[in-house]
C-alpha cells in the first residue's frame, strides 16, 4: 500500500512539473516570436509584450463570451488593443498583428491557444475535409497572477459588449482594406476604429 501510493505521488508531482514546464515552455516561445518588437514602437502599440497580461486578459474574455472561438477571439483582442491604444496612447498587450484572410492576426496566435488560462476544444465542423473549428473556454483551475484594472475591463466590456455578433466588422476597417496579407498592422490605425 505504500508503494502504491508513493507512485501516485511520485505520478501527480510529475504531472505538476510536466504542466508547469510546458506553460513556462509556451510562454518563452511567444517571447521569441516578439524578439523583433522587444521596444516599445508603433507596431506593438508602444507596449512590450506581457504575457501575464495576455493569459488574464484571454481569460478574462472567455468568462465573459459564452460561444468564443479563434477567429472571434483574436478579433476581440485586436479590437481591445487598438481601442486601448486610442485611449491611452499604448496598445493594452504588446501583441503585433498581421492581416490575414480572416482579418488581424496576432503572431504568435497559435501560442496563445495553449495559455493555461483557457481550455480549447476542437470541434469538427466538416468530417470530409476535417474541418475544425477551436472552442475556447475559461479554465476553472486558473489562477490570476495580477488583476486587470477597472480602465482594462472596461476597454474589454466595450468591445465585447459591441461585438457579441462580430463576424465581418474587421474587414471594413481601414487597418484592414489598407494592408495586404501578412503585413503588420501597426498602430497608426487605431485612430480609425470607431466603437
Amino acid at each position: 500500500k505504500n508503494r502504491e501510493r508513493y507512485e501516485k505521488i511520485e505520478n501527480n508531482i510529475k504531472m505538476i512539473i510536466l504542466k508547469f514546464t510546458l506553460s513556462y515552455l509556451n510562454d518563452q516561445e511567444i517571447e521569441a516570436k516578439y524578439v523583433d518588437y522587444d521596444t516599445e514602437k508603433i507596431e506593438n502599440g508602444y507596449k512590450n509584450i506581457d504575457v501575464q497580461l495576455i493569459k488574464d486578459l484571454i481569460y478574462y474574455i472567455s468568462k465573459k463570451c459564452n460561444n468564443l472561438y479563434k477567429v472571434k477571439l483574436m478579433k476581440l483582442l485586436w479590437y481591445i488593443d487598438n481601442l486601448y491604444y486610442n485611449q491611452y496612447g499604448k496598445a493594452m498587450t504588446g501583441l503585433v498583428y498581421t492581416h490575414q484572410k480572416m482579418g488581424a492576426l496576432p503572431i504568435a496566435y497559435d501560442e496563445l491557444l495553449k495559455l493555461p488560462s483557457i481550455k480549447v476544444e476542437e470541434e469538427v465542423i466538416d468530417k470530409e475535409n476535417y474541418s475544425v473549428c477551436y472552442h475556447i473556454l475559461p479554465n476553472g483551475n486558473y489562477k490570476s497572477k495580477i488583476k486587470l484594472s477597472e480602465k482594462e475591463k472596461n476597454i474589454c466590456d466595450r468591445v465585447i459588449n459591441k461585438f457579441k455578433e462580430l463576424v465581418d466588422y474587421m474587414h471594413k476597417e481601414k487597418a484592414y482594406t489598407d494592408t495586404k496579407t501578412n503585413d503588420i498592422i501597426n498602430f497608426s490605425y487605431a485612430k480609425f476604429v470607431n466603437i
